[in-house]
């Protein structure tokens, strides 16, 4: 792939997104598709528009027409987004149960499956070292991941240009990979969800002027856990833990999350204000530092990850050094609970020995 194509997916569809953004911003104030601000979860003032979620998608269709529709295969993904989308409009326009979103976004992983070719059989850790999955567990691995994905990205969203910002880092880390091992397929299909994210975050950039709501959190997502796994198979050098790398910000969010609710006898599904970028902001008191800080450590797991894919060896000593500064982290700024500090305890024992 040229860079004179790289460049023509990538503008085309940022203008796409960019120019139907006002008129997606119009529909949700008609259709009452707003988010109002409160004093505990949310950071805005005003009235803001839902939906943003909508110009990404339609970009992205109409630069799937335009540059992809020659690639076969994708049929099955476009119906899945489609549920997707639906279900996350409703969601911006009418709040609905987590198990009806559940539900929605099982049926949608399950039409990418029914399509047979977006199935992790296996798990290549390093050369030479890999898990084959049996027959019978693979389909359910990929679901959860589809559906896993699909939720974490859902619950960073909380914070203007967040959950755009890390999906952007994400797609772009995607798109070099798939274009470094000559993967058109995967390298066109992400470039065009790429340019469309990037379209839209020109309103979502602190102050958001609009919100990519469930329609858009959901909706990068699943597009995301199923580009992963489609690069995935398509490239020569690549392991399954290189996705998991490049996700590392809204996984180990999701995870710990999952953790720290359970540690207080709360429902994994009950929202809190305790993920990264609520302490990273009451530490901060401000936004746009907030996210810079979130997006540069997105980047070092993207970077990690590009690392891996060329040398194992120094990926896997990078991804190492930076667990341990992301666990140090997560202690400093108690995202598990103030009483968990079992690095930090271990060096104020050890200063005090001396």
């Amino acid at each position: 792939m040229s860079a004179i194509e790289i460049v023509t997916i990538l503008l085309t569809c940022f203008t796409i997104s960019w120019l139907s953004v006002p008129f997606v911003k119009k529909m949700a104030v008609q259709i009452k598709a707003v988010d109002y601000p409160d004093t505990k979860r949310k950071f805005h003032k005003g009235v803001i528009p839902r939906l943003g979620g909508l110009s990404i998608f339609l970009a992205f269709l109409i630069g799937y027409v335009l540059f992809g529709s020659n690639f076969e295969g994708l049929d099955h993904v476009l119906v899945g987004a489609f549920i997707i989308i639906l279900i996350g409009m409703y969601d911006d326009i009418t709040p609905i149960k987590p198990m009806v979103k559940f539900g929605g976004q099982f049926l949608a992983a399950l039409v990418v499956l029914y399509s047979g070719q977006f199935i992790i059989s296996e798990f290549v850790l390093i050369p030479g070292l890999t898990i084959e999955f049996p027959t019978w567990f693979a389909p359910i691995f990929t679901l959860l991941w589809i559906v896993g994905i699909t939720n974490a990205v859902n619950l960073i969203d909380g914070l203007d240009g967040l959950a755009s910002g890390i999906s952007a880092i994400t797609l772009t880390t995607l798109a070099f990979l798939a274009v470094f091992d000559g993967s058109n397929f995967a390298a066109t299909v992400t470039l065009i969800l790429l340019g469309a994210t990037l379209g839209f975050m020109v309103f979502n950039f602190p102050p958001a002027s609009i919100f990519m709501g469930d329609t858009g959190s959901n909706f990068l997502g699943f597009m995301i856990a199923v580009l992963s796994i489609l690069g995935y198979k398509q490239a020569a050098f690549a392991s399954f833990l290189m996705p998991i790398v490049m996700l590392g910000v809204p996984i180990l969010d999701t995870f710990i999350a999952i953790i720290r609710r359970r540690l207080r006898g709360q429902s994994i599904g009950e929202p809190d204000r305790e993920h990264l970028h609520h302490k990273l902001l009451d530490s901060t008191a401000s936004s746009t530092k907030t996210l810079l800080i979130i997006y540069a450590i997105s980047a070092l797991f993207s970077a990690t990850a590009v690392v891996y894919g060329i040398r194992k060896t120094w990926g896997l000593t990078l991804l190492a050094i930076l667990l341990i500064c992301v666990e140090i982290f997560i202690e400093k700024y108690e995202l598990i609970g103030p009483k968990y500090k079992p690095v930090l305890s271990l060096v104020a024992f050890l200063k005090r020995k001396k």
